[in-house]
């Protein structure tokens, strides 16, 4: 294999190692586990022959070492990349105006509960421009909405205990409602997948200003690149379906124990990949719910706060529950009826 500019190759086997003087932003392949299943690395046409990225790590200095497999058929292509002069010539310079905006980086990163929103080919171009991780900033935008529903419920429960008005309006409760589950939904991808991934609203604005600026040549396409239409084909059927396992995985751990033997025996789901991480994250959520709504009961607040505390304490009891339980098999959630509406399609 030719090595392009100062970038350095050799081969192991089918391996081939290659030591770039700067990242190139391939993502490397993700390695199956208990919580989740395997993804594959970034897709790259290397001399007329498909290579997948196994892995990449930090050298010395800003080099990176890239390890590439020959691309395996019975993966999807999610992520495609060409190694040629051109693409690498563009490479290149977006390293160089990486290294005039390192100042305006810092201020990105701050930024990133706003530029998380953007649809996952901005977020590509703002991390080869500067240096911003996709994942990471789109991690960040799902906090803040999360977090401002959860406030909204709470105003909500304390206006219903007092028997006053909700100072929260039902259209806002119900916006907010949207965007903290489609925020669960990038956060999920975010984080199993290590890709950016924008919002609806985000990515509409930015639809709509791409169209009405008068230099789209220097913004990234919403639609994507030149040339990614090529695999833009429709996933077979098996794959769709386990993509949508993947992503369903963790909601469908709180249906019912037959509900979830019912989606072992059909499509072969297995609750043990998905349900520790969203049994312990409610855990730990519920039990910070117990011991700040008890702070608040000792200062002397009102029943609504004893009210939290007690329905905060149901859940934590049965998360510690649940985790006895799955040692054995699935274990159902008092949540399950409130997921059950969202994967009807699985259960018919």
């Amino acid at each position: 294999m030719r090595a392009l500019g100062s970038d350095r190759v050799r081969t192991s086997g089918e391996r081939v190692i290659l030591l770039s003087a700067f990242s190139k932003g391939w993502t490397p392949r993700t390695p199956k586990s208990n919580t989740h299943s395997e993804y594959p690395g970034t897709t790259v046409l290397w001399e007329e022959q498909y290579f997948e990225v196994v892995e990449a790590a930090a050298a010395d200095g800003e080099r990176v070492r890239y390890v590439l497999e020959p691309w395996r058929e019975e993966h999807t292509i999610r992520q495609f990349e060409h190694y040629s002069e051109e693409a690498e010539a563009r490479r290149l310079a977006d390293h160089e105006l990486v290294k005039k905006q390192r100042r305006a980086s810092a201020a990105s990163q701050w930024s990133g509960v706003i530029l998380g929103h953007l649809p996952e080919p901005a977020q590509r171009k703002l991390q080869n421009d500067l240096g911003i991780s996709p994942s990471g900033i789109t991690i960040i935008s799902c906090i803040p909405l999360v977090t401002l529903f959860g406030v909204c419920v709470y105003l909500g429960i304390d206006a219903y205990m007092r028997g006053v008005k909700s100072p929260v309006p039902a259209w806002l409760f119900f916006i907010l409602a949207f965007l903290a589950f489609e925020s669960f939904i990038r956060f999920h991808v975010a984080m199993q997948q290590g890709r950016g991934i924008g919002s609806a609203i985000g990515t509409a604005v930015y639809i709509l200003y791409w169209y009405a600026s008068p230099n789209k040549a220097k913004l990234a396409s919403p639609f994507g690149e030149r040339g990614d239409k090529l695999f833009m084909l429709p996933a077979p059927d098996d794959v769709a379906l386990r993509d949508e396992l993947t992503l369903k995985g963790p909601i469908l751990t709180l249906l019912s124990r037959s509900e979830q033997e019912q989606l072992a025996e059909r499509y072969g789901f297995d609750y043990r990949q998905h349900a520790y991480g969203l049994t312990w994250l409610m855990l730990v959520c519920s039990l910070l719910g117990v011991v700040t709504s008890y702070v608040k009961v000792a200062a002397g607040a009102g029943a609504s706060v004893l009210i939290s505390m007690f329905l905060a304490a149901v859940v934590l009891l049965e998360q510690i529950v649940r985790l006895v339980q799955l040692r054995r098999g699935p274990a159902p959630s008092l949540f399950g009826a409130l997921v059950r509406p969202f994967v009807r399609d699985l259960l018919r």
